[in-house]
């Protein structure tokens, strides 16, 4: 039996026995500069109010069109995938994760080919924008 079909049925029993597991993940950024403290502040906060444990940050400071698989942090992240460190990736957007469909969709089989997860943040919602009112019936 393949390993993530094991991992897979791991985690239903462990649902089904109340047994909960916290996930751990890496925090993953790809931005061609230093990234900013409010983009690292964002995903731990995310992991926090959900109970996620954080094992660290991978940061590639490379242009997210550059390919996934040419980037250093990226390599390490699949190192932590492969040997069971982490159970997930979270990022702050999809495309720090494969510029193209094809590309994004191949690093989400790739984890899921090793029970892993990626997780990006919803898009932040701007409070202060205006808004158009709704009209009554």
């Amino acid at each position: 039996m393949p390993r993530a079909e094991r991992e897979r049925r791991r985690r239903i029993a462990d649902a089904a026995s109340g047994l909960r597991r916290r996930p751990a993940v890496v925090l993953y950024l790809c931005v061609p500069g230093p990234p900013r403290e409010a983009e690292v502040a964002r995903l731990e906060a995310y992991a926090r109010e959900r109970g996620i444990r954080v094992t660290g940050t991978v940061v590639d400071l490379v242009d997210p069109a550059s390919p996934v698989e040419e980037r250093p942090g990226w390599r390490s992240i699949r190192e932590l995938v492969l040997t069971h460190q982490v159970t997930g990736v979270l990022t702050e957007t999809a495309d720090m994760c494969g510029a193209t469909p094809a590309e994004h969709g191949a690093v989400l089989a790739w984890l899921a080919d090793h029970a892993a997860d990626l997780t990006v943040l919803p898009a932040p919602v701007d409070r202060g924008a205006p808004t158009t009112p709704v009209a009554s019936v």
